[in-house]
């Protein structure tokens, strides 16, 4: 009995020693005003642009407890758990992998260069996903569908 009783007991320690999510590489902007948190990831972006692609997002950031003073502490008592003075919003079920996909694909939606060769701007569409190329893979698209439809994205 002792056996199965300490083997539990490490068996907690081991989820309790687990590494916590780490901030994204890409998808962590300094100026940030909320960060998305997932089993793997951190993702410190804006609300004004989540909440413009999202209806999700726009009613969530309208609740009295979600994006409250830099305490964490809004006018009815409540606390939000907050991340470096910003809300945090756990994304409980999400892959990491898979709200990044979303993530850049809102975000690096459209690139806009300067040809050096005429001056021109171009709109060419420099895209992490585009819709029209066939060699986008499997599983990115299945994480764009799958959240978009989850979280409201238009």
């Amino acid at each position: 009995m002792e056996v199965d009783a300490n083997a539990q007991r490490g068996t907690k320690r081991r989820k309790e020693d687990q590494e916590e999510p780490q901030r994204h590489d890409v998808l962590w902007f300094p100026d940030g005003n909320v960060v998305l948190a997932t089993d793997d990831y951190l993702f410190k972006v804006y609300k004004g642009l989540l909440s413009t692609h999202s209806s999700f997002f726009k009613d969530m950031f309208e609740l009295p407890n979600v994006g409250g003073s830099s305490d964490g502490q809004n006018a009815g008592g409540t606390i939000q758990e907050m991340y470096e003075g910003v809300p945090l919003i756990k994304m409980v079920g999400d892959k990491g992998e898979d709200v990044a996909h979303l993530l850049r694909a809102l975000f690096e939606h459209r690139c806009v260069f300067r040809c050096t060769k005429c001056a021109l701007l171009s709109d060419l569409a420099l895209r992490y996903y585009n819709r029209d190329d066939g060699e986008t893979p499997l599983d990115v698209i299945i994480a764009l569908l799958v959240l978009s439809a989850k979280y409201d994205f238009k």
